[in-house]
């Protein structure tokens, strides 16, 4: 790796621990549909190699987090709800983990936290391809792969307000 990008790395890094704090109960307005165009591959707690094109048809939550982000942790348990809530319906959580190497701490991280929605593993590059400049940031996804919202900062997910909005969109 070339020393710009080291820095570039270090920098993008330094930005998603700090803008959290400064996105915190940040309203996202509802964004106009557009293409989740930026496919990737990443594998899975299992090593499972998971596409985001391959949850067409579904609803899907594609959530940018790393375990040493309070932010994030503090979303987590409504997620796994979420998750829980709507195991049986078109919808899906992916859950893009950005630390370089960690996935030995971030499976002890799931594991304690009993979360078992899917995890994805080595997102970094992936963070950098969709401009996330703050985590938590979570897209949201229709059954045609379109990015429908964009949601900077956590959320309880299963609000009554939230849950009314994803019902809605899996009955689509």
């Amino acid at each position: 790796m070339t020393l710009s990008r080291k820095i570039s790395v270090v920098l993008l890094f330094f930005l998603l621990a700090v803008s959290p704090l400064l996105a915190m109960g940040e309203k996202q307005a509802p964004m106009k549909s557009q293409p989740a165009s930026l496919d990737f591959s990443l594998p899975d707690i299992h090593g499972k190699t998971v596409k985001l094109s391959d949850y067409r048809g579904k609803v899907v939550m594609l959530n940018f987090w790393a375990s040493w982000c309070p932010p994030c942790r503090e979303e987590m348990p409504a997620m796994q709800k979420l998750h829980e809530r709507l195991a049986k319906e078109a919808f899906a959580i992916l859950a893009v983990n950005i630390e370089p190497g960690g996935s030995e701490k971030v499976r002890d991280y799931l594991k304690k936290n009993g979360l078992t929605f899917k995890v994805l593993f080595g997102g970094e590059e992936i963070a950098y391809r969709w401009s996330i400049r703050s985590i938590p940031t979570t897209y949201l996804i229709n059954k045609k792969g379109d990015i429908v919202q964009t949601i900077i900062g956590p959320r309880d997910w299963v609000d009554a307000d939230n849950l009314e909005m994803f019902m809605g969109m899996i009955k689509q």
